[in-house]
């Protein structure tokens, strides 16, 4: 359906970025911030953001995906 095609093209966006030296930046809308955190499973973190909230998306020491808003307006 139209949300798997969202989320398919969203992967691949992201994957084109970590395939880039350096750590990445990626600027988005909040359904780009809700494919993300339903690609890595991300349990700790609200799925919906505001607007001009910067997530941090890391691995736990226990290997699992992790979000953290790190700045809000």
């Amino acid at each position: 359906g139209a949300a798997s095609h969202f989320i398919n093209k969203v992967k691949n966006g992201v994957n084109q970025a970590l395939a880039a030296p350096g750590r990445p930046l990626i600027v988005a809308h909040g359904g780009v911030h809700w494919a993300i955190c339903s690609l890595l499973g991300i349990k700790n973190h609200s799925w919906s953001i505001g607007n001009c909230v910067c997530v941090h998306f890391h691995l736990s020491e226990e290997g699992e995906w992790v979000a953290k808003a790190v700045a809000k307006p």
